[in-house]
């Protein structure tokens, strides 16, 4: 008697490891974000009987904060590529130019007198309290990336706690 003898083919499954980026980094990218946005926006509005007026972040210091937030993120995302202590430095130094940019321009608004002030007020925009709080997360997130040693100089295998390994559905073989 002679049977027919069938063997199953040999699937092999192929792992990819993906390393995502640690919540720090992701909540520095999304404050650079934040504080573009807010350069952008209204910095001061000045209401009065006739009407109100506002003064946007790029027609000032909003310039200024829009260009090292854009730098952050272009240092946030070298520090994806190539991890280093000296990147997160550098962002944090970038938020905490920002920060007093965003808090100086905040305490230097013009203050009515004392009779103006009932035809006249002048409020913070929105975009330049957008910009202070972004660049208040930015610096705690550098921070505290620096400080739990996150920005760790070794190769992505230890960052296991961050990675996904995906494998692939076995081909679909009908006999």
């Amino acid at each position: 008697m002679d049977r027919a003898v069938t063997t199953e083919p040999e699937i092999k499954h192929t792992t990819v490891q993906v390393s995502l980026p640690s919540w720090p980094i992701v909540t520095i990218i999304l404050a650079a974000i934040v504080v573009v946005i807010g350069s952008i926006l209204p910095w001061a509005t000045i209401t009065s009987g006739f009407g109100s007026a506002s003064k946007n972040g790029t027609s000032g210091d909003g310039v200024l904060t829009l260009i090292l937030a854009g730098l952050a993120v272009c240092v946030a995302l070298a520090f994806l590529a190539r991890p280093s202590r000296w990147w997160v430095i550098l962002v944090f130094v970038l938020f905490v130019i920002v920060t007093i940019i965003g808090i100086h321009d905040m305490s230097s608004l013009p203050v009515p007198s004392a009779d103006a002030a009932q035809y006249v007020s002048v409020d913070v925009g929105t975009g330049l309290w957008l910009c202070v709080i972004g660049a208040i997360v930015g610096v705690v997130a550098a921070a505290w990336t620096y400080i739990t040693g996150e920005w760790g100089e070794s190769d992505s295998a230890e960052r296991a706690p961050n990675s996904v390994t995906v494998l692939p559905e076995p081909p679909n073989e009908q006999p």
